[in-house]
Order: C-alpha cells, then structure tokens, then sequence
C-alpha cells in the first residue's frame, strides 16, 4: 500500500510538473510508451533540454534518465536558475555530473568559457562521453574521472545498479566497492589556474561536505560566486554531517542560503522544510 501511494504521489509530481501541466493526456502517454520501452523495446531516447542542446536517455541504465525522458528539467527551479545566470564567458564545475544534463544546459549559454564535469562511474561514464559527442561539446566540457573529496588519495567508491547512488563509501566497503583516485576542488583550480568560478553544482550522494571543505581555499579567496548543493539529511549523517553544518560552513564564508519552493520561487532557506533538495548559496 505505501508503495502504490509513493506512486501516486510521484504521479502528481510528474503531472503538476511546469513543463507537463496542461498536457496531462500527452504526459500519461510518454510515461506508458516509456514504462514499455523499458520492459520490452530498450531503445535509447534523445530528449531535447533547449533548443540545439541534447540528451541521450537509456531506458534502464539511470534514475535520472527517466525523469528527463518524463520532465526535461528534473530539478526545475535550479535548471531554470543556471539557464537565467551564466554567460558566455562563465566557468562551471559539475560535481557529479551523472549523464550530464547540468553540464549541457551550462554549454548552451557557455561558449567562450569552460565547463568542467567531474564523473567517476564507470557505468556512466559512456553515456556521458556519448552525449558530449552528440553535442558536439568536446571543446567546451572537460570530463575528469576522479572522485571530489576533501583530500588527494585512493578512497572506496560505492556501485550500484543504479548509478545514481554512487558514491564515497565511508566504511571498508563490499563486492561492489571500487577504489578509485580523489582530488580536492582547490587543488584542481589551482592546477587549471582559474581564476573565478560562477557556479558549483554538487550532488554526490551525502559526501557534499567533503567537497566544500576541499574548496575552502577557493572559498576563501571568493573565487566562487553561486553554489548549488544537494542536501539529503539521512546520507549526510554516514558521513557524520549534518545540513546545519552544511549552511553553517556557507554562511562562514560569506554566502546567503536559499532554495526553491514548490512553486519553484527562490525563497530564504527553510531548514525544515530542505531534507532532500538543493541549497542554492548565493555570495553576498
């Protein structure tokens, strides 16, 4: 019975969605020919995020391929919000970057600038690499195999069947561990000696903080304007964090903490009401 209602509700979701309300016939059609396409078909789908800009959609290989497949903009006060923000001459870091639909929406407003994807999955990798192709992005967006941590060293990589779920493992790990190479953000824009950073996106499965502290010299230096931080309380907690300390350690360093609401208006942040979304940290 849960199950049958977290349904319902994601139903809902999918319908009342900004780019699907008003189409509901049209909506419920996509989902059935998806949900098909999964069982029987398994065809790949290119979706269309902007115009010139693509996305190609594996039917059983990424959560997140399904709800672009279903909504074009999964997170879409966020997408929106980086679409109305960088310009040409930007530089954008996509810290878990999945099949990269954050980094080809920066690309379409980036073309004198760089983009950078960091993306450690071997299973998604390909898929990456094979929308970068289809896009024609290889001179814009930059793919660095590596996983974002506080320090520089092997550490164990968590797999799944999902790919979305991937992530640092804090414990010794299991079968599906991998060992795999960190590097920290402030190493990396040492190295590549950038010099201003408009935005950051991070989501990699309750390990932002290890991300933030590897960037707290860059922080420092206010070489970064906007971040986009995923928050999700229970994944924070295996790494001993919380979401207190995530807008604590912002607020120190001089950003102002919002997020969107369900109407997708960006509002001061609501601690309460922010356990499985984004922080949109803005420098003030």
């Amino acid at each position: 019975m849960t199950k049958f209602f977290s349904y319902l509700f994601f139903l809902k979701f999918i319908l009342n969605h900004p780019l699907n309300k008003g189409n509901t016939i049209r909506t419920l059609l996509k989902i059935f020919w998806w949900k098909i396409n999964q069982i029987f078909l398994k065809s790949p789908c290119v979706v269309e995020l902007v115009p010139g800009t693509k996305c190609i959609c594996y039917p059983n290989d990424s959560l997140y391929s399904t709800l672009v497949v279903y909504l074009r903009f999964p997170e879409y006060g966020e997408m929106q919000f980086l679409l109305s923000i960088l310009k040409r001459g930007d530089y954008f870091i996509d810290v878990g970057a999945n099949i990269g639909v954050y980094s080809f929406l920066a690309s379409s407003k980036i073309t004198t600038g760089k983009i950078f994807a960091f993306e450690p999955s071997p299973k998604i990798l390909p898929k990456l690499y094979e929308n970068i192709a289809l896009n024609q992005k290889k001179d814009r967006i930059e793919v660095i195999r590596k996983v974002v941590s506080d320090r520089s060293q092997l550490v164990n990589f968590d797999t799944s069947e999902y790919p979305d779920y991937n992530h640092i493992s804090p414990n010794s790990g299991n079968k599906n561990t991998l060992r795999l190479e960190s590097t920290t953000l402030d190493k990396f824009i040492k190295d590549q000696n950038i010099k201003k950073i408009k935005m950051i996106k991070i989501d990699v499965e309750g390990a932002e903080m290890l991300v933030l502290k590897g960037l707290e010299e860059s922080l420092q230096g206010k070489k970064v304007d906007i971040l986009i931080v995923e928050v999700n309380e229970e994944a924070y907690k295996s790494f001993g964090f919380s979401t207190k300390d995530t807008v604590s350690y912002l607020e120190n360093y001089g950003f102002k903490n919002y997020m969107f609401d369900k109407k997708y208006n960006l509002i001061n942040l609501v601690m309460e009401k922010n356990q499985g979304w984004n922080i949109i940290a803005i420098r003030k």
